[in-house]
């Protein structure tokens, strides 16, 4: 995705948080993600990617999550704890650094910011807001 793509991408998601917040609805789904909720029971959807989810690919290369493609190590050639215990992404996965978009949202602290796949694909750093998060 090219940057005008991503800006024109962007664009139509905050036209679409828009729509979602002027409709007084009590379930709330995010758009353009595989049905994610971002609200269950109240709590807002934490991302696991690197803390408690990994995802082991066919030729048994070790990532956060299968749609976080970053290789943290191979398991036919590494151990697995040795890798979530010493891997630097995993290690910043699970610091739950808050993007600053999020800092004055309410769940915070309980989402850190969101899904970091979604923002890992567009900005190659999963340290930003959730794109697809329409609470704040």
């Amino acid at each position: 995705m090219n940057k005008a793509e991503t800006n024109e991408y962007l664009k139509i998601m905050k036209e679409e948080k828009t729509k979602l917040k002027l409709r007084k609805s009590k379930t709330n789904i995010a758009m353009y993600r595989a049905l994610q909720f971002q609200m269950t029971n109240n709590y807002p959807y934490a991302c696991t990617a690197g803390k408690s989810l990994l995802t082991v690919m066919e030729n048994g290369d070790l990532v956060p999550c299968r749609r976080m493609p970053i290789v943290v190590g191979n398991l036919q050639k590494e151990n697995m704890y040795e890798l979530y215990k010493n891997s630097s992404i995993l290690k910043k996965l699970r610091n739950d650094n808050i993007p600053d978009d999020c800092k004055k949202c309410e769940h915070s602290k309980l989402c850190a910011g969101g899904l970091k796949c979604l923002t890992y694909a567009l900005y190659k750093d999963f340290n930003h807001k959730d794109i697809g998060c329409n609470i704040n």
